[in-house]
This record gives C-alpha cells, sequence and structure tokens, in this order.
C-alpha cells in the first residue's frame, strides 16, 4: 500500500531530527577536543618559561613525529589552526594568561605551530640548526637544482648508490613518458633526459620520476621566527 503523504511528512521530521541530532554530537564532539586542547596548552604555558613560534618547511608527518619525540621530555608542540592558538593564548590585554603574551599572539599567521619549553633560544636554535630530514618532491614544489639523466644505462639516484633501474620498470617509466629502451636486457636512454631544471614547479609525472629514481629533493625543517620569554614578559624576534 503507498504511503500517504501524511507519513512522507512524517518520515521527513524524523530524518531531519536524526540529522540534526548528528550534527550537534559531532560539534559537540569537537568543541570537547578544542576545549580539551586549548587547556593543554594554557597547562604547559603555566609549566614552561618559553614559547617559540615554529613553522615547519616542507612539512612531512614523519619528520613532526621525530620532532615531537625529540622534545617530549623537554616540553610540548602543538600544532591546530591558529584560532585555536591565539584564544589558548590571549588576542588581547583582556584575555591574555601571561602579561604581554597577546603581543606573541600577533604572529601567529600562516601554517604555524608552538614549542613551549624550559630550554633557552640557545639551544633551540642548536637543535634547529642540525635538525633537517630529506623527502622526496611533492607535485608543485620548487626544485633547486637541476637533474638529469645521462644517456646509457638508466640508474638510481645517489639515495641508491648508484644502482641499476631493473628492466622490469620499464613499464612505469614509459607509462611517466621517459623515453627509456631495453638493450641487452638493461634499462637505457639513448640520450640525455632532463626531469626538471632548477626553478620548475613539478609536474606530477616529474615528481613521480624523481621518486621512482630515489631523488629526494625536498628538505623538511623547522624555522622559528619568535619567542616568548615568561620571566621577562617579552616577545623577542627569533634571528637567524
Amino acid at each position: 500500500m503507498p504511503r500517504t503523504k501524511r507519513n512522507k511528512s512524517k518520515l521527513r521530521e524524523k530524518a531531519q531530527k536524526i540529522l540534526a541530532g548528528k550534527n550537534n554530537s559531532k560539534l559537540a564532539g569537537r568543541k570537547h577536543y578544542f576545549d580539551n586542547e586549548m587547556t593543554k596548552i594554557k597547562d604547559s604555558v603555566k609549566q614552561f618559561d618559553y614559547i617559540f613560534l615554529v613553522k615547519v618547511q616542507d612539512m612531512r608527518n614523519s619528520f613532526l613525529q621525530r620532532v615531537r619525540a625529540d622534545w617530549k621530555s623537554k616540553g610540548r608542540i602543538f600544532f591546530h589552526k591558529n584560532t585555536i592558538l591565539t584564544m589558548a593564548l590571549g588576542s588581547d590585554r583582556s584575555d591574555e594568561i601571561e602579561e604581554n603574551l597577546c603581543e606573541f599572539s600577533k604572529e601567529i599567521y600562516g601554517e604555524c605551530g608552538i614549542l613551549i619549553t624550559n630550554e633557552p633560544a640557545e639551544t633551540v636554535r642548536e637543535y634547529v640548526e642540525k635538525t633537517t630530514c630529506k623527502d622526496y618532491a611533492r607535485m608543485k614544489s620548487i626544485v633547486t637544482e637541476t637533474i638529469t639523466i645521462p644517456a646509457g644505462i638508466v640508474s638510481f639516484g645517489s639515495e641508491r648508490d648508484c644502482q641499476p633501474v631493473p628492466r622490469t620498470m620499464e613499464i612505469f617509466f614509459k607509462k611517466l613518458e621517459v623515453p627509456v629502451v631495453v638493450e641487452n636486457n638493461v634499462l637505457c636512454l639513448l640520450e640525455d633526459y632532463t626531469i626538471c631544471k632548477i626553478g620548475d614547479s613539478l609536474s606530477e609525472n616529474q615528481a613521480n620520476v624523481l621518486k621512482l629514481l630515489g631523488y629526494k629533493l625536498a628538505t623538511s625543517k623547522l624555522l622559528i621566527t619568535h619567542y616568548y620569554d615568561k620571566t621577562k614578559k617579552e616577545t623577542f624576534r627569533f634571528l637567524d
């Protein structure tokens, strides 16, 4: 028996109530998470003396995990939306959690996080200078060197000790429009092939060829722009 308009209307109202409940539940969950994170930030500010504004060049999860592990026993690192960081620290004199901390908050923009620790600026500087990680460049990355594969046997890049590429990989290079040929059961190029040039914005194909051959052109590293000294109640530029 077909449903009446009245039954359809009731079903629609019921569905809307269910959806509204789900949305409210999601919003409540997010609010609880953000409130909890802001509490952690505020507690860390009470515990430690310095707050460093951190930006990451070529952000990779593996690199960030390594940095978090390095500072686990010496402080806390927070990467959140800038609104969350600013709300936790205070955006003006009326809600800042430490004197003059709102001046530090004004420097929070772009993709960034904060490192809260008792380690002084010089120690943080030494860590930043020595902590980098090579990785494969992604599509649209701007490359800083020209990579040309010489004619002859195709070999992996320096990351793989220049070992010859197996001929079984021919199909992958063909798909990426690299003009390889098989001669005497070996993968070869008949002439020099330039994958990318300095200043190129990598295409998807270029990025994939570089990865296949083991060329890691991206460098993940930390950039510190400012820090707040709780003992002096002042924000300083972090000079290179």
